[in-house]
């Protein structure tokens, strides 16, 4: 049968839980013991001002879904866009891990945590290793470098035994006024 809890049970649902006080958060409370004897909480909570629904660990804000604009947050209780990352203190980053051969690596994005936020692309040195090497930075004055996180110039390649630029033309017909290998 459907149980409710502060309210009749509902015929659409197992389990319906509702809050008569106006305002209030309605928070679920899950907890067990991992193999060390640690007791590690888990809570969801639905707060119906904000109409946000959120899970959480021993961090507030771990998950936040707002229900009206549909918008996903992490480490914010107000996502301002459909997937809002936040941090408070230290740089936000967002990893990908792809497992399959031995020369795996990570990868990722990172916004600096500066006052005005450069914008990185990282490579950890190992699958599952920190993101330790800059490959490509965007200052937030819009300089872009490429083996450089403090780039001089609006773009800004650096290389520790070569600082070639290959550009390559794959069409070999020639149309009006083209030019093929050219450097212009």
């Amino acid at each position: 049968g459907n149980v409710g809890i502060g309210t009749t049970p509902a015929s659409d649902s197992k389990l319906h839980l509702y809050s008569a006080t106006h305002g209030a958060d309605l928070i679920q409370k899950f907890q067990a013991e991992n193999d060390s004897g640690t007791v590690i909480p888990f809570y969801m909570r639905l707060n119906p001002d904000a109409d946000t629904f959120a899970f959480f660990g021993d961090v507030d804000n771990s998950l936040v879904i707002n229900a009206g604009t549909g918008n996903v947050g992490i480490g914010t209780s107000a996502p301002t866009g459909l997937f809002s990352i936040y941090k408070t203190g230290g740089a936000p980053e967002m990893i990908w891990e792809v497992a399959g051969n031995s020369g795996a690596r990570n990868w990722g994005w990172r916004a600096s945590g500066s006052a005005w936020g450069d914008f990185q692309l990282r490579q950890g040195s190992s699958l599952g290793g920190a993101l330790d090497t800059a490959r490509i930075t965007i200052l937030d004055g819009g300089n872009v470098g490429i083996g450089t996180s403090s780039p001089a110039q609006p773009l800004h390649i650096a290389h520790a035994t070569d600082a070639f630029i290959q550009l390559e033309r794959v069409d070999t017909t020639v149309a009006d006024n083209d030019a093929i290998g050219a450097v212009i």
